[in-house]
């Protein structure tokens, strides 16, 4: 029996221990222990201008994020998906995604680098491994594979933030045994920016305790 798709009694069908744990109780634990879960960041990266000035209007080169920490992981039959900085799909179904990328907006390198020009950006990349996204055509990705680009203007000089998130939209998408999800970010301040963790501790970051930081989440929905 298949988690989520219940069957389909006929007059005079027996009840079964059988059936009826399939009925009852496998289908109650796959709902309520719904494979998720979710990656942080707790070590901070320079990321390099990626000089998009032209080829307007949006940026189209996105580096892979890197995650070094698992907030959490679990599914109703044991299965995890978190696989080195991406996630790994076990359990074939809908799943929602969720994201966001912090930027550092003070701790710039160098000195002259300003996080007041240019764009952020984020996107979900599925099945890409690690690769740079590629300019394919004149706006942002709009197959399967790029799913919920999203992209924020800069700052304005007489804001007083320290940290300018950005938050990936979240989408569902259908994802097979085997499916791999990345989350990919960029910039085009016209320098190297830094971005943001409160708290750079692994066992905080566990614990959902580290503040503002850059996380990939997963969560099946239906079959």
């Amino acid at each position: 029996m298949t988690v989520g798709s219940p069957v389909t009694w006929a007059t005079n069908d027996k009840i079964t221990a059988t059936k009826w744990n399939a009925e009852t109780r496998d289908q109650s634990n796959g709902l309520l222990g719904r494979p998720r879960a979710m990656l942080v960041k707790t070590k901070v990266t320079m990321w390099n201008d990626a000089n998009f000035s032209n080829i307007r209007p949006s940026p189209v080169t996105l580096c892979n994020v890197i995650f070094d920490a698992v907030a959490y992981d679990y599914a109703f039959d044991g299965s995890q998906m978190a696989y080195g900085s991406s996630l790994m799909c076990n359990i074939p179904g809908v799943y929602r995604l969720r994201a966001a990328h912090f930027w550092d907006v003070t701790n710039i390198f160098p000195g002259n680098a300003t996080p007041f020009v240019g764009t952020r950006n984020v996107a979900y990349g599925i099945n890409h491994s690690g690769q740079f996204l590629s300019d394919r055509q004149s706006g942002p990705p709009t197959d399967v594979q790029f799913p919920g680009w999203d992209q924020d203007a800069p700052l304005t000089t007489s804001g007083t933030a320290i940290v300018q998130p950005v938050r990936a939209r979240a989408v569902f998408v259908r994802l097979i045994q085997g499916d791999q999800i990345e989350l990919f970010a960029g910039q085009d301040s016209g320098n190297r920016l830094l971005d943001y963790v409160v708290n750079q501790n692994s066992s905080a970051a566990a614990t959902l305790a580290s503040g503002f930081t850059t996380f990939l989440a997963a969560e099946w929905v239906r079959s």
